[in-house]
């Protein structure tokens, strides 16, 4: 099993290439994609908004390919430092138009649990989003880096 921190082997020689011929780009993207989505569904309210957030974060990857340098930092680190502005430009545009998705409703019909059951579980997450939205913009993104991307300190 790979090291969570670990970068793709050949890395350096593939954003190369995706600079050349832009199929190259999908090995970058099979790669990162699984990561960088959990990093951003672990700082929004819902899987469609991460989904839509990380493509968008792979689309301003591929435009910033051609002034990328190797030297200054590890492609990771470009890719993640998309994420986070482009998470936060979410937060933003958010704050300026408030709105509730249905997702965050939390009336999901399930036939399985008993009623007790769901309403635990919804209390419990609950508890959950309000003690992560009681941390600073900071720790949030520590815990999405941390539990969403699988970055390691090593």
């Amino acid at each position: 099993m790979e090291h969570p921190g670990a970068t793709l082997v050949g890395e350096l020689a593939i954003v190369a290439r995706a600079t050349v011929e832009p199929e190259a780009f999908a090995d970058l993207y099979d790669y990162y994609f699984p990561r960088m989505w959990n990093y951003v569904r672990y700082r929004v309210e819902s899987s469609a908004i991460a989904a839509d957030i990380t493509s968008e974060v792979f689309r301003r990857a591929v435009d910033r390919l051609r002034t990328f340098d190797p030297d200054r930092a590890p492609f990771a680190a470009l890719l993640f430092g998309i994420g986070r502005n482009a998470v936060t430009d979410h937060h933003r545009s958010r704050s300026r138009h408030k709105s509730v998705s249905l997702e965050a409703v939390g009336d999901r019909v399930n036939a399985s649990p008993q009623p007790t059951e769901i309403a635990e579980t919804n209390e419990t997450r609950q508890e959950l989003l309000a003690a992560i939205a009681g941390l600073s913009e900071r720790e949030r993104d520590v815990l999405g880096m941390k539990f969403g991307a699988r970055f390691t300190k090593e």
